[in-house]
């Protein structure tokens, strides 16, 4: 029996189609399985592979992929100005990745592999959400050059810890707690 693409996707989808197949799949509460991705947008695992690396990696772009897009949202949905801006978005953020519950679902499915994608400093969650963050002080607060990236780098270890963390330990994500931590901070 032959297996057919999903609908909507052409008969080789783009990296970037495949990226948001794998994110949305995530965001779903499916696990990242490999084959399945392959067969859902006509693309061969040899070629996703060659994309990605490994599964892992893939892992980590979709995980990426889904952080972007509620960064985005979160810069959107911010108020105020300076500082306050910026203790905004990661309100905003922190709230829409608690209420997601993607962190709970990939800690239950894959939790090795989301752990190191997002909070290890050389996954490739973390080093971004680090430059984001950067980028974001830099813009909106009197902090620069490697001030500016101590401080990020804090505020990343902090909101990772705040969801990701407790979510490991048990409990619920703290994100009042994040967010007073990111004002005492900068603000």
């Amino acid at each position: 029996m032959a297996h057919r693409r999903s609908p909507g996707f052409p008969a080789a989808a783009t990296r970037e189609q495949v990226l948001e197949r794998a994110a949305a799949r995530i965001a779903g509460g499916e696990p990242l399985d490999v084959r399945a991705l392959a067969r859902d947008t006509g693309v061969g695992r040899s070629t996703l592979y060659r994309w990605f690396g490994d599964r892992s990696a893939l892992l980590g772009e979709a995980l990426w992929h889904l952080t972007e897009h509620a960064w985005c949202r979160a810069g959107v949905r911010a108020s105020g100005a300076g500082p306050e801006f910026v203790v905004s978005v990661f309100e905003h953020f922190l709230r829409e990745i608690d209420e997601s519950r993607v962190a709970a679902t990939l800690l239950t499915s894959e939790p090795r592999e989301a752990f190191v994608a997002v909070m290890s400093p050389s996954g490739s969650v973390q080093r971004r959400a680090v430059a984001r963050t950067h980028q974001l002080l830099v813009q909106n607060t009197d902090l620069e050059g490697r001030g500016a990236r101590d401080v990020a780098e804090v505020l990343t270890q902090v909101t990772m810890a705040s969801v990701w963390g407790l979510v490991v330990a048990g409990g619920p994500a703290d994100v009042d707690g994040a967010v007073a931590v990111c004002r005492r901070l900068i603000v």
